[in-house]
């Protein structure tokens, strides 16, 4: 089983328990706190501190959340062991205090606990683990001591020397058990108890009691007896896995620290304390050895596995490959009978589209078109269309300068064009109506070689299009605007003036007894009236002018820039002059007359509303009295 690289990605499990794990550890930290003292105490040191290795797993798993139970679980140990409540508040916050920064290193440069499985990852547990934590916990120890006072047994360098190796041999050796089997599911490790495992496991104990039991008081003791674990520890090493191997040098650890306190084995040539401090180091530096060489192994096992599965998986493709190779020599055989078929196709498209086809290359030079493009443009060929065009659409094709950016600027932004209209110029000098589809051809690189593109004529669509928005706006009998367009325009016209400080003349006409000539003559004399009387009008009008037909015989006009009544009457009068001339038709001579209302802005009203009501109101007063009215107040014909 793979151990995660973060805590949080532990085992569901794992995660589940975290807060039983946490109290268990606690409990765990005093219970080794306290074994320890009991068992490994001597002037005022243990020589071994499980305690710091299980605070540091911990931590590491459970986070920095943990600490108050390691800070109180260490209080607890210390008050146990007769240190004065204040001694044992500042070594127990030194203690805390330097695991926490070991923890905050090792989740910041070594994440998780998959760090066994790698050699820089065990280097890097190796210095911010015991050597980072074991160095400020002494630190802060020797500061604790000289904060309360307390006597140091031995001196400064004793109590610095002896603390560090303690908490390191304990971090070295307990940490990694921890982390291990917390780690996996509850299993014991299957080779610790294959036969081979068992074998490694009574060997080793059998060394260890022979050197470090059997050779006591014997001239054995001057002899480096301690060498003879090396096969054994290599052994572990190599054959063993992380789990299995960390328990081991737990045993070991636990096998020569007794021996050797009571005066027996090859470290008790020397006197106490530094033949402890010896053990201490020969346990730390096998155990870092043995496991950083564990993690080479692992990680050259995972390349060998890994080279495996990539030569096998090599093969397998190499055997795809070769059936892929005899599968795609049918396919480009079948493909390419259909790459002429297709290219058939497209010829027969290109040469018989109603449509017009073209493609440029790079510079935009046109250099396939079909007849039918030819014939749009006016051409008797294709021939002669590529003869004479330079580049495609703008030298031949736009008609306006003001749809080449527009055309460009598609093609810079979107690399297309789709129905992009405009008017293009035709070989006789005509226009017509065209909608183009261009898209950039690219090469395989993302270059652009060219454009193709397709061309449809739309002329008589769009002239549809244009009578249908000037019926929408304009009268169908006379041509001149009709009520929606009056309106618009007025608003704007109005707007203009209030703008510009400028007047606004509106005159209101009315043919009189209109219906008279419709039940006299019929409605076609009528309408004939309508427009000759329109064409008189207008001929009287400026081209700033607007005339629009309200009604069946109600005609408004909208005299921009008239700031006096003089200047509308002067219209006024011009209008009734020419409707006072008969209307000669095929039916006979027919006489009309108009009345006329006016009103200006801003002297009748300052809204079109107002401006209409006022000179509506001006015409009615003129018809009642039978003559022309160009004013808004007056009653006669013509005001």
């Amino acid at each position: 089983m793979t151990l995660p690289e973060r805590p949080e990605d532990m085992p569901q499990h794992i995660q589940r328990m975290r807060p039983y794990i946490c109290l268990a550890l606690a409990a765990v930290y005093l219970g080794a706190a306290r074994g320890a003292i009991v068992f490994t105490q001597t002037d005022g040191f243990a020589h071994i501190w499980p305690a710091a290795g299980i605070g540091l797993a911990a931590m590491h798993l459970c986070g920095l959340r943990i600490w108050p139970a390691i800070l109180l679980a260490d209080m607890a140990s210390a008050v146990m062991a007769g240190q004065p409540l204040d001694t044992a508040f500042v070594w127990s916050g030194g203690n805390t205090a330097a695991l926490g920064v070991s923890s905050l290193l090792l989740r910041r440069f070594v994440p998780g606990c998959a760090f066994q499985k790698s050699a820089r990852g065990m280097v890097l547990f190796i210095a911010f683990g015991p050597l980072v934590a074991s160095l400020l916990s002494a630190s802060t120890g020797w500061l604790g001591a000289e904060f309360t006072s307390r006597p140091i047994p031995s001196g400064f360098p004793h109590l610095i020397w002896a603390w560090f190796l303690s908490d390191f041999s304990g971090i070295v050796v307990l940490t990694p058990l921890v982390l291990g089997w917390l780690s996996e599911r509850p299993s014991v490790p299957p080779r610790l108890v294959s036969v081979e495992g068992l074998a490694l496991c009574a060997s080793l104990a059998f060394m260890s009691w022979l050197i470090f039991g059997v050779g006591a008081g014997s001239d054995v003791l001057e002899y480096p007896l301690s060498f003879g674990l090396f096969p054994f520890l290599a052994w572990a090493t190599f054959r063993l896995d992380t789990r299995s191997l960390t328990l081991v040098h737990l045993l070991l650890a636990g096998y020569a620290l007794m021996p050797t306190m009571e005066g027996y084995g090859p470290f008790a040539i020397i006197e106490h304390p530094h033949s402890i401090h010896l053990l201490q180091l020969f346990v730390s530096g096998i155990a870092s050895t043995s496991l950083i060489i564990h993690a080479i192994l692992h990680e050259r096992a995972q390349a060998e596995t890994a080279l495996r599965a990539s030569r096998d998986e090599l093969q397998q493709l190499n055997d795809r490959l070769e059936e892929r190779v005899a599968e795609r020599t049918a396919e480009l055989t079948t493909a390419l009978a259909d790459l002429r078929t297709a290219g058939e196709i497209y010829r027969n498209i290109f040469t018989h589209a109603v449509d017009g086809i073209f493609q440029t290359d790079a510079e935009g030079r046109v250099t396939h078109a079909n007849a039918s493009l030819a014939h749009i443009l006016g051409y008797d060929d294709a021939n002669d269309l590529l003869r004479e065009v330079n580049t495609l659409p703008h030298a031949i094709m736009l008609a306006s300068e003001d749809d080449a950016p527009r055309f460009h600027a598609l093609i810079s932004a979107k690399g297309a064009a789709e129905t992009f209209e405009f008017l293009a110029r035709k070989a006789d000098g005509g226009h017509a109506w065209l909608s183009m589809s261009v898209r950039a051809a690219l090469d395989s690189a993302g270059r652009v070689t060219g454009m193709n593109g397709i061309v449809r004529d739309i002329t008589d669509q769009k002239r549809s299009q244009q009578a249908l928005a000037r019926r929408a706006t304009h009268d169908e009998l006379t041509g001149i605007a009709n009520r929606s367009l009056f309106h618009e325009a007025f608003a704007r016209m109005l707007t203009l003036a209030q703008r510009n400080g400028t007047g606004l003349g509106l005159l209101y006409i009315d043919m009189d007894n209109f219906k008279h000539v419709n039940d006299t003559y019929g409605h076609n004399a009528g309408d004939a009236v309508l427009v000759e009387a329109v064409a008189r009008m207008r001929s009287r009008l400026r081209k700033s002018d607007l005339m629009a037909r309200i009604g069946g015989d109600e005609f408004a006009i909208l005299l921009p820039d008239t700031t006096t009544r003089e200047q509308a009457e002067a219209v006024a009068h011009d209008i009734l002059a020419t409707l006072d001339r008969p209307f000669d038709l095929d039916c006979g001579r027919i006489d009309i007359h108009a009345s006329i209302g006016a009103s200006l802005y801003p002297q009748d009203a300052d809204t079109a509303q107002g401006l209409l009501e006022q000179a509506d109101a001006a015409m009615y007063r003129a018809k009642r009295n039978a003559r022309n009215a160009s004013g808004p107040t007056s009653g006669s014909r013509k005001e």
